[in-house]
């Protein structure tokens, strides 16, 4: 908390700290959930009621994920590396993270292995393998 470790469970104002197996939880009051592994792994939830009203790095909330990679010029990311890195402030980095070089795939080829015909069954979150 504010660049200190502290002990797990806490309360600080409106949100709770706690750990789950090896992932921090923060949860707020009004039901936002944020899991974090301590690595690269980020899972953030919002209760229903705020279906239709969410916006930006997390998505639209509206039932249709295929429009949840949104960059901030209101354009679709063609993956999953290109919308992070459009995501990312100049104020804030870390000289420890390193900028990823996205695929050298070209737009066609990666349309073509994400299809449904090819790997895109597996990735889709709504598809037989989610």
């Amino acid at each position: 908390v504010g660049q200190t470790r502290v002990r797990l469970p806490r309360q600080v104002g409106r949100v709770h700290l706690s750990q789950s197996g090896q992932y921090v939880i923060l949860q707020t009051d009004f039901g936002l959930q944020l899991q974090y592994d301590g690595n690269h792994f980020v899972k953030i939830t919002v209760p229903g009621n705020y279906q239709q009203q969410m916006c930006g790095f997390c998505g639209d909330f509206n039932g249709d994920s295929v429009d949840d990679y949104r960059m901030p010029d209101g354009s679709l990311a063609v993956n999953d590396i290109i919308f992070g890195e459009s995501w990312k402030t100049k104020d804030d980095e870390d000289v420890r993270c390193k900028t990823i070089v996205p695929s050298p795939c070209e737009k066609e080829i990666l349309d073509k292995v994400i299809s449904d015909d090819q790997c895109g069954l597996i990735i889709d979150a709504t598809g037989p393998f989610r």
